[in-house]
């Protein structure tokens, strides 16, 4: 069992990130091949990160509650809560996903429909 650096939750050998906070483990392998490796290696490119389905989820959700105004609080508030998920994801992934910007479009214009609806709930009563 290998403890996590960061916080100190234990995880099973071999783990890439720690169950606890999501931070990277470091592994045999790592520590071996930095002995090993030539300077350039760190200038080699990097596998691509995967762009996380619920920041695209979030970003539709919230623009489309924008454009559909009369009922866009029914695609505002899975757009918020989308996002949210999406942001916690991305941050605890460590680089494997990408999509921040998608997330926090959709969190903006969600959060902006639902202040629209509330203002035009309010000034038709």
């Amino acid at each position: 069992m290998q403890h996590c650096p960061q916080c100190g939750s234990g995880n099973k050998d071999g783990a890439p990130i720690c169950a606890g906070c999501g931070h990277a483990l470091p592994t045999a392998e790592k520590a071996s091949s930095k002995e090993t490796a030539s300077p350039l290696a760190s200038h080699l490119p990097r596998a691509p990160s995967k762009l996380s389905f619920l920041a695209i989820l979030s970003f539709i959700l919230g623009f489309g509650s924008l454009a559909i105004y009369a009922v866009g609080f029914v695609f505002a508030i899975p757009g918020v809560i989308c996002g949210h998920m999406a942001l916690k994801r991305i941050k605890s992934s460590g680089g494997a996903l990408r999509g921040r910007g998608l997330a926090t479009g959709g969190l903006v214009t969600g959060y902006l429909e639902i202040l629209l609806g509330l203002y035009g709930l309010i000034n038709s009563i």
